[in-house]
């Protein structure tokens, strides 16, 4: 009986695939070896796309200038011979330079950036026929090359409505975990850089939580599944009405359903400069209900005023709320 891989011995051999990948395009027997790897056990697509992911974050932060070549013998050396992810990957790199590649030429595949500025929404139509909404404010990375179709999501949230292809997976990552899917329509959002929250419309989503001491598991049509730090992995059914409430921003539209002003200030700030500011905390606890204009924070401010007899005062690119 073959002694399963621990978690640490399948991200280094990840880590040794993708550096490869980044070397060069792998030879048919190397592909057929790689997609062998990877259905041997569940966990290894995750970690292969995790490690795809710290070169792909790399190469996005990289301008088109040309880069210096660091000679080989002048990089620092492994502390050991058992190769940890990132040495790995560092490995690769330091290869390229003993062949004296730049390492602005890293990547073969090439990858495309995709951003949006405050209050601005973008539609994106992926070469294989998939679409992405991209909310304000958000950035992602997108590599789609032969079997590989794979979306790094930096920042802010996006809406992906995944083009059919069961042989192809397409694997989303986001907050240091990995999102696999053949065929979806699902929400994605980076609260924080380690807080994430998954909204599923329509199909399933794999998840590997692995960052978070998280199982390998199956989110599905109406769940809402939010991982953080402090609280793991929790999953919710709910009803699809509110279930849509998680992307009304496509319409230009904010939902709250019994929130904190304190909640609602933070939302508008993600679409505007203008800033709706709470300066008392008996103000900021009220609870908001109701459907806004994400781009129009004055007639909200205006708005919850007139409900809850608050003052409203303008001063420069803040609107103020306070007790009267």
């Amino acid at each position: 009986m073959t002694a399963r891989d621990t978690s640490s011995e399948i991200e280094d051999r990840a880590a040794e695939w993708v550096a490869r990948m980044e070397l060069r395009e792998l030879t048919p027997a190397e592909q057929a070896q790689l997609e062998s790897w990877i259905a041997g056990d569940r966990r290894r697509l995750g970690a292969l796309v995790r490690g795809q992911a710290i070169v792909t974050s790399f190469g996005a932060r990289l301008d088109d200038t040309p880069q210096p070549v660091i000679p080989a013998d002048e990089l620092p050396q492994p502390r050991s011979a058992v190769f940890s992810r990132r040495g790995a990957l560092f490995a690769g790199f330091a290869a390229l330079g003993a062949v004296g590649i730049g390492i602005s030429t890293l990547r073969p595949f090439a990858s495309t950036a995709y951003a949006t500025e405050i209050g601005e929404i973008r539609r994106i139509t992926l070469e294989d026929g998939s679409v992405v909404t991209l909310n304000s404010g958000s950035r992602m990375t997108a590599r789609l090359a032969g079997d590989q179709r794979h979306i790094l999501l930096e920042r802010g949230e996006a809406l992906f409505r995944i083009a059919p292809d069961t042989g192809r997976p397409f694997a989303i990552s986001a907050g240091g975990n990995t999102f696999t899917t053949s065929e979806t329509l699902c929400s994605l959002r980076c609260i924080s850089p380690r807080e994430v929250r998954l909204s599923v419309l329509s199909g399933e989503v794999g998840v590997d939580a692995a960052n978070h001491g998280g199982p390998h598991f199956r989110a599905r049509r109406n769940q809402l599944v939010t991982i953080t730090p402090a609280r793991g992995v929790e999953i919710a059914d709910v009803a699809s009405e509110e279930l849509e409430q998680e992307t009304v921003w496509r319409s230009g539209k904010i939902a709250f359903s019994g929130d904190s002003l304190y909640h609602a200030a933070a939302e508008f700030a993600r679409y505007n400069t203008t800033r709706i500011v709470v300066d008392d905390a008996a103000v900021g606890d009220l609870k908001i209900t109701g459907l806004f204009d994400s781009n129009d924070p004055a007639r909200f401010a205006e708005a919850v005023a007139g409900m809850f007899a608050l003052e409203v005062k303008r001063v420069d690119d803040e609107i103020v709320l306070s007790a009267p």
